[in-house]
C-alpha cells in the first residue's frame, strides 16, 4: 500500500510538491515519501498531538521540509499537489461527511494533482463481508495475531470505524469532481485508492 502511493506520488507531482497528509499519526507514510521524493514539502494533519509528537520525533531528520499541525482533515486546505492518507478517513461516519473531505481535496488539489488514500474497504452484504473478514483474520494471523484476538479488534474498531464499499468509495470520489477515480492497488479488504485531477 505504502509503495503503491509513493511510487504515484513521483510520476504525478513535480520533485519539489507540496503534499498534505490526513491523519498522519506517527508519521510512517509521511517518512516513506519524504525518502522517495526528497525535495518534496509535506504536511501532517493530526488532531492527536501525543501521535504528532511521535511524528516530529521520527521526522526531524527532513528539517523544514516537513510540518506538523493540530488540525482536523474536515477543515479547510492551501493550495498541494497532493493529498495523502492511510487508515485514517474511516473515522469519518458518513457518506456525506466524506464526500465533502473529498470535495475539499479536489478543490485544493493543482492541475495536475492527485489524492491517495489507502484503507480498508468493506462489502456491508453478504457473503461478501464475511469472506472479507475471513480474509483479514487469515492475514493477521500470519502477523500473529489469533483469531479471537483479531474478532476482538473488529469489535473494538467498530466503535469508531465506518468502512464503505470500493464501489461507494470511487463514486464519491467522481461527485467530488475526480473524473477517472481508480483503484491503485488491492488486496482483500485493504485498498490504495483516489483519482487524479488533470
Amino acid at each position: 500500500m505504502l509503495s503503491t502511493i509513493d511510487w504515484w506520488l513521483s510520476r504525478v507531482i513535480p520533485p519539489d510538491g507540496q503534499i498534505i497528509e490526513l491523519g498522519g499519526g506517527t508519521g510512517a507514510l509521511a517518512y516513506t515519501v519524504l525518502t522517495k521524493l526528497p525535495k518534496a514539502r509535506l504536511e501532517i494533519w493530526d488532531i492527536d498531538p501525543l501521535m504528532l509528537a511521535v511524528a516530529r520525533e521520527r521526522l526531524q531528520k527532513f528539517g523544514d521540509r516537513v510540518t506538523a499541525r493540530e488540525q482536523s482533515f474536515t477543515e479547510k486546505m492551501n493550495n498541494c499537489d497532493a493529498v495523502i492518507a492511510t487508515l485514517s478517513l474511516h473515522h469519518l461516519p458518513t457518506l456525506d461527511a466524506k464526500r465533502a473531505v473529498y470535495t475539499n481535496i479536489f478543490k485544493a488539489l493543482s492541475k495536475p494533482g492527485i489524492f491517495l488514500t489507502g484503507d480498508c474497504t468493506m462489502d456491508l452484504t453478504e457473503p461478501g463481508h464475511s469472506v472479507m473478514l475471513c480474509y483479514w483474520v487469515a492475514f493477521m494471523a500470519k502477523h500473529g495475531i489469533s483469531e479471537a484476538e483479531a474478532r476482538k479488534h473488529f469489535s473494538d474498531w467498530a466503535k469508531e470505524d465506518t468502512y464503505q464499499h470500493i464501489s461507494d468509495e470511487l463514486l464519491l470520489l467522481a461527485q467530488a469532481g475526480f473524473r477517472r477515480p481508480e483503484v491503485f492497488w488491492k488486496e482483500g479488504p485493504i485498498a490504495a485508492y483516489g483519482g487524479i485531477k488533470a
